[in-house]
């Protein structure tokens, strides 16, 4: 949301240089209407985006309204359990005597075992609050460990 907020506001910059440039004098008018034109053009680009992003995933499907979905349950379908081979690594220290003196000996070692990690699928069911069609979307959760 914050980085859509941000694309919104980035031509902005752009458009108030290519005004300044033609209040002020410091480019020349068709420098200045080419960088107006370029940051419209990307407030053009971003709102689109935007539009996309934020408004089409809230339109309902049949009547085609906006910010007409709301949410009216989560049901568990299913859990995926897998098996991933993990390696943790670790240095052994020893001393080892010579007779030039004591010294430290890092040795490195890893070992691998599988965990086991479980998945869990949902899915979400919406209503339209207008015309009161009902809709599932399925989405999945976070891996746990265990």
């Amino acid at each position: 949301m914050f980085a859509i907020i941000m694309l919104l506001c980035f031509p902005l910059p752009v458009i108030l240089l290519g005004i300044g440039g033609l209040i002020d004098g410091s480019m020349g008018p068709k420098e200045s209407l080419l960088v107006l034109l370029l940051g419209l053009l990307m407030l053009l680009g971003t709102s689109i985006y935007a539009y996309f992003k934020l408004l089409k995933p809230w339109r309902c499907p049949s009547c085609k309204k906006f910010f007409a979905i709301k949410g009216n349950g989560i049901d568990e379908l299913e859990a995926d359990e897998f098996f991933v081979n993990e390696t943790s690594h670790s240095v052994k220290t020893s001393k080892v005597e010579t007779g030039l003196g004591t010294f430290k000996v890092e040795t490195p070692e890893s070992h691998t075992e599988q965990v086991k990690y479980t998945q869990r699928n949902y899915q979400k069911k919406y209503i339209c609050k207008y015309c009161g069609e009902e809709f599932y979307k399925t989405f999945s959760g976070a891996r746990m460990r265990g």
